[in-house]
């Protein structure tokens, strides 16, 4: 049996408008509902997307190509550039990246994860942890305004209006998301078997649910690499280079580095393997990344026992 063709088309995505690869053929579409049907309407039926990586911009057209039952790929910008690099392709606009994007789908074809459809309870996790994420960053604000004292009666005011609004509505949004987990049975269930590893605070775990949905389906040592922390080799030769962690997802790596803190602190098991490595020369930080790795592992693994169950 004939294996299935894919049509790829690079998309290279902006704020007001995207630049699509239609088989050689550029076009640009708006930002905008009437834009992305115009585009969906003109793919072939073959077609898989293939775009950047690049936060809120591309998250409309992703969720209309999932709504039309269209595959889509969301690569890192990295990869595309170090393919271009590979390439000697030096130019960069917005025709030459679409184009380049087609290219790079084909070149990878078979190996490209397509974006996996959120449920509607991790989508709404999502954008409640970005807004608590931006809102605890506005309260650090409040708080470094407040160390230096304010004189006028007005902005006096106006700081402990805004504090008092900030720790309100951070109030609401945490009280939110443990109202979504506890009525949706998935996030409960896999929020339950996270908090049972010793270290993992509420909030981390609500950054696992979001920013971490595979993990329960990984094979051993994958976890480490999507959290970013597996170490590479840089071997030549005779040559033993360092080892150095690269790429993976900083939100919850940042979250999951003060757990790995708390469980080199709290947990029986972690704690020894983090005292361990100090006593054998390795730096604290070096030591953390090792205890976060495990962490990511203990994580797939309970998660995994979790979708068995």
């Amino acid at each position: 049996m004939p294996a299935k063709t894919i049509t790829y088309i690079g998309v290279d995505l902006a704020k007001p408008n995207f630049v699509a690869d239609l088989s050689g053929a550029t076009a640009t579409f708006a930002q905008t509902a009437q834009g992305f049907a115009l585009f969906i309407k003109r793919l072939p039926k073959d077609a898989a997307v293939v775009c950047e990586s690049t936060g809120c911009y591309g998250q409309a057209l992703v969720a209309a190509l999932h709504a039309a039952g269209v595959p889509v790929a969301v690569v890192m910008p990295r990869r595309v550039r170090f393919y271009a690099r590979s390439l000697n392709l030096l130019a960069k606009n917005d025709r030459i990246d679409a184009a380049l994007l087609s290219r790079f789908g084909r070149a990878n074809a078979g190996m490209l994860r397509f974006h996996e459809k959120p449920s509607a309870a991790v989508a709404t996790l999502i954008e409640l942890l970005r807004a608590r994420d931006d809102l605890v960053e506005l309260i650090k604000l409040e708080t470094n305004r407040a160390e230096k004292p304010l004189a006028t009666p007005l902005l006096i005011k106006h700081a402990a209006s805004r504090q008092r609004l900030f720790d309100k509505q951070l109030r609401e949004i945490e009280e939110a998301i443990r109202s979504l987990i506890d009525s949706d049975p998935n996030l409960r269930g896999r929020n339950a078997r996270i908090r049972q590893i010793q270290g993992i605070g509420e909030v981390s775990a609500w950054s696992v649910l979001a920013e971490l949905p595979e993990l329960g389906s990984l094979d051993r040592g994958q976890s480490a690499c999507l959290l970013g922390v597996a170490p590479f080799c840089d071997d030549s030769g005779s040559k033993s280079g360092q080892r150095r962690i690269a790429g993976g997802r900083s939100r919850p790596r940042r979250v999951l580095y003060m757990a790995a803190i708390s469980a080199a602190r709290s947990n029986p098991v972690l704690k020894f393997f983090y005292q361990r490595l100090r006593a054998r020369g390795k730096l604290p930080k070096v030591a953390l990344c090792a205890v976060m790795r495990k962490l990511a592992e203990l994580l797939n693994l309970a998660l995994k026992q979790f979708l068995i169950i």
